[in-house]
């Protein structure tokens, strides 16, 4: 009896052995599977200067051709039906219209930090946000409505409008700001895109870091997420729609969503209405102007 013991004993462990190789043996063969998925990845991988240079042209379609001049967004506050559907405002406090007088690094900006664009922010309606005035230099914003007697020198993930802040009302500049760590193609939404992974360059910028998808085909943005210091997401942008805009191809709307207030069901539309191309004068980029700015809305 004591034999008929021993000998299951062994037939267990030979049992139990030959199942722990059998398991080791689909591990192995999952590690090689997702090794040779990752190869494939990183054989779609583009080099860092290239990835740079795409940037760069993705920034320009924002206005094709234009260095300097003013934009009229139109930004409405929508909140989401239980279907994921826009519900239309609520009412005059829902929208906004702002004015964004812009000069990029390449028009060569005496008013701004050398090498940066400069973008001021006036908000035109609705009446009791009339006058209140952002300015982006670089990774510097102030804020000037009337009642102040100075500019206050703020964040740029402060919000202005809905889930916008002034970076996204603004318009992020991603090329000037930040640098590509890594590119490679990844399909979204069933389209081949590139997606650049990208870090600030200054530590003051509103978001450490984002990543960016630019469609292949055309070079233009497609979806953005901003990132927290830790790595947490912010803020997911959508470039909806892309078409042309007084005479000029250009973003025609955005969508902006707060990602850590997801429960409150909200989405920011911002939609460009007008540009107009024109001299900006390098005052514009300083901050003792914005108490001055709001009479830029009688032009």
């Amino acid at each position: 009896m004591y034999e008929h013991f021993e000998r299951r004993t062994v037939v267990l462990r030979r049992m139990a052995v030959a199942s722990l190789v059998t398991l080791v043996a689909v591990a192995a063969a999952g590690t090689a599977a997702r090794a040779t998925q990752g190869n494939d990845t990183a054989g779609t991988a583009l080099p860092v200067e290239q990835a740079a240079a795409l940037l760069e042209r993705a920034d320009g379609y924002r206005a094709e051709g234009l260095e300097e001049g003013v934009f009229t967004f139109r930004v409405t506050r929508h909140q989401r039906s239980g279907s994921g559907e826009l519900l239309p405002p609520q009412g005059p406090s829902d929208v906004a219209v702002i004015r964004v007088f812009f000069r990029s690094a390449a028009a060569g900006s005496q008013g701004s930090e050398a090498g940066q664009a400069g973008q001021l922010v006036i908000f035109d309606e609705p009446a009791g946000l009339r006058g209140q005035t952002f300015l982006v230099v670089g990774s510097n914003t102030w804020m000037y409505r009337p009642g102040l007697r100075t500019p206050l020198r703020i964040s740029a993930q402060q919000r202005v409008f809905g889930d916008a802040g002034v970076g996204e009302a603004a318009g992020i500049l991603f090329s000037g700001d930040y640098t590509v760590t890594e590119a490679r193609e990844e399909t979204l939404d069933g389209s081949p895109s590139w997606r650049l992974d990208l870090e600030a360059r200054s530590r003051s910028a509103p978001y450490r870091r984002a990543t960016v998808w630019i469609d292949r085909q055309q070079g233009r943005y497609r979806r953005a997420i901003l990132y927290s210091v830790s790595g947490v997401p912010l803020k997911q942008l959508e470039y909806e729609q892309w078409g042309e805009v007084s005479g000029r191809k250009a973003l025609v709307r955005m969508a902006v969503r707060d990602l850590l207030q997801e429960d409150q069901g909200t989405v920011t539309l911002i939609e460009t209405v007008a540009i107009r191309a024109r001299t900006i004068p390098p005052r514009y980029f300083r901050p003792d102007f914005l108490s001055s700015a709001a009479l830029l809305l009688g032009e």
